[in-house]
């Protein structure tokens, strides 16, 4: 019970992470207009948990739910990791929507023990997951602009900056070539990162 939780909480909060980043690198996107595009994955994911409140007690399959939510995680990290620079907005919406709807496993009523230890293992895996995601982000990004760069006069400063946050000025100042090829650099590492919720979708299911 404390590995789905904590898989589900990992993946979960890796999404809502990455994907506006995606969004802010590659398109440009405010911190606002990001968050917009993360609402299909949150609406879904809002939506279906509400509708498995509803129905997993009128069923009373639990195992089955499990296992729908497994897949659907596993499929959803497996597709957001194959997006590439070129990839359209609304095939990232599509795949963000899968993820969604594999992270709303809801479970019948237990005792008061059952329900804190759940609750352990979704508050630490948001912490694991998070710190885990950002140590491949970093260290894939970092390794893969130095390389790219650093041989053209680009300080590591710079590249830590233009890292760090999206509001840094080394991507304005490349040149269109080097800089689509820096981020499809950041694009690629951010792809990385989902290989661990394909990995939490897989033990999940």
């Amino acid at each position: 019970l404390y590995v789905i939780m904590a898989c589900g909480g990992a993946a979960l909060f890796v999404a809502v992470y990455y994907i506006p980043l995606h969004f802010q690198f590659v398109h440009g996107d405010s911190g606002v207009m990001s968050a917009v595009r993360l609402l299909p994955f949150v609406c879904f994911y809002v939506a279906t948990i509400l509708l498995c409140g509803y129905a997993m007690p009128k069923t009373g399959f639990f195992i089955i739910w499990y296992l729908m939510s497994g897949v659907f995680m596993l499929i959803g990290a497996v597709l957001i990791y194959t997006v590439r620079l070129d990839t359209s907005p609304s095939n990232v919406h599509g795949y963000s929507i899968l993820m969604g709807l594999g992270m709303t496993i809801v479970t019948p009523d237990r005792v008061a023990e059952c329900i804190q230890f759940m609750n352990i293992g979704q508050g630490q895996s948001h912490l694991l997951g998070l710190a885990i995601a950002s140590a491949i982000f970093q260290t894939k990004t970092f390794s893969g602009l130095t390389a790219l760069l650093g041989d053209k006069g680009y300080s590591r400063a710079d590249i830590q900056g233009a890292i760090a946050g999206t509001q840094s000025t080394l991507m304005e100042r490349l040149p269109p070539a080097l800089k689509t090829a820096a981020l499809k650099v950041i694009v690629s590492s951010i792809s990385d990162v989902y290989v661990m919720a394909i990995s939490a979708g897989a033990l999940y299911v």
